[in-house]
């Protein structure tokens, strides 16, 4: 018998009922994709080139400021021989090579996701990224500060965006989002 306090719970609780309800116009919605599996994944020191580390992740290794995916699995160049994986809840996290370290994080972040026509203008609110299509096109990613919260920004489709926040700034920035969004709901 499982108690509530063995349930698993989200860094939004509560509030990600509430974000998804109040978010969730057609020029705007918003919900917490709970549950995924995060993998953060480094070159080894020396190291020039992964060769095999594209089949380990299951997807081509995008370069700094880029994503890739297939399916459901989303790859994204944060830096210098270092990409963060998000899989689908119950995938097994990346495993790690003699090449690459491979460390879940998934308790770290909480990943969101934007889509609607407005989803620029609510982002433009709390970034100084220009996250306009000519300079934050489909496939970009960037770690950034969004409403002064440290996050790492994805562009997967046209109106389709995706943040990974900190776990203990989730609430604080989900709250933001329902604040910011009022305009575009």
């Amino acid at each position: 018998m499982v108690t509530d306090s063995l349930r698993r719970r989200t860094p939004l609780g509560d509030l990600a009922d509430e974000l998804r309800a109040v978010c969730s116009g057609e020029a705007f919605s918003c919900w917490e994709d709970a549950f995924r599996v995060l993998t953060d994944v480094r070159r080894a020191e020396g190291v020039a080139v992964l060769g095999d580390a594209a089949g380990a992740v299951g997807v081509a290794l995008p370069g700094i400021g880029r994503l890739t995916s297939t399916g459901d699995v989303l790859v994204l160049g944060l830096g210098p021989g270092w990409w963060m994986v998000d899989s689908p809840d119950g995938s097994t996290p990346v495993a790690g090579t003699d090449l690459m370290a491979a460390v879940d994080v998934s308790a770290a972040r909480t990943p969101l996701v934007m889509r609607g026509a407005a989803v620029r203008d609510v982002l433009s609110h709390g970034t100084s990224l220009d996250v306009h299509p000519d300079h934050f096109g489909v496939g970009a990613a960037a770690q950034t500060m969004l409403a002064k919260a440290q996050v790492v920004l994805a562009r997967p489709g046209a109106d389709d965006y995706r943040v990974w926040v900190r776990a203990s700034f989730a609430r604080y920035l989900a709250e933001w989002l329902i604040d910011a969004s009022v305009e575009y709901r």
